[in-house]
Parts: C-alpha cells; sequence; structure tokens
C-alpha cells in the first residue's frame, strides 16, 4: 500500500512538472477568470482576478515550479527546490507532501 502512494504521488510530481516545462510561465486557470501565477524567482504564486487586480495568493515557497487544479478546487504546487508538492485547501489550510528522494 506505501509503495502504491509513493508511486502515486511520484507520477503525480512528474506530470504536474511536465505541465510546468511546457507552460513556462506558468499560469494556470481556477475559478472562472481567474489565474495563477507560479512565480520562482520570488517563491510566491500570484492571482489575477478577471478585473485586473494582482494578489499573493502565497509566499515564502521554496522554487514553486508547477500549478494544477483538482475538481474540489485544491491547489497543487510542486516545490522545485524541497522536493515537495504542497497542497492549498480553498479553506486555506495547506499541507506538504514531501516526495521520497532517489
Amino acid at each position: 500500500m506505501r509503495y502504491m502512494k509513493t508511486h502515486a504521488l511520484r507520477r503525480l510530481f512528474v506530470t504536474v512538472a511536465s505541465l510546468a516545462v511546457a507552460l513556462v510561465p506558468i499560469h494556470i486557470l481556477a475559478a472562472p477568470g481567474d489565474l495563477y501565477e507560479a512565480d520562482t524567482s520570488s517563491g510566491t504564486i500570484f492571482k489575477f482576478a478577471p478585473e485586473g487586480t494582482k494578489s499573493a495568493s502565497a509566499s515564502g515557497l521554496n522554487g514553486p515550479l508547477a500549478l494544477a487544479f483538482d475538481t474540489a478546487g485544491n491547489l497543487f504546487e510542486g516545490d522545485f527546490n524541497s522536493g515537495s508538492i504542497i497542497i492549498f485547501a480553498p479553506t486555506g489550510i495547506k499541507l506538504r507532501v514531501p516526495l521520497p528522494r532517489g
């Protein structure tokens, strides 16, 4: 069971990272009209609202490289330098999932 979870997380990370490479700079649409950008140099995820306002959605990250949303509205962020996937729930809860090295 542990192997399956590890394998699934690794596959998710590879998928998210592959999207990042294909979409550099990374802009992801979330809620209708909202646009998200991962800024690796500042360690920040920015949100752009439909009217054009820009706000920091998350900061203090260690190399945000890839972004993805699931159908429940959770934001998945592939943190390059820490080797983790960070999940941001719509409720504001943040969960870091470290990936096995090697």
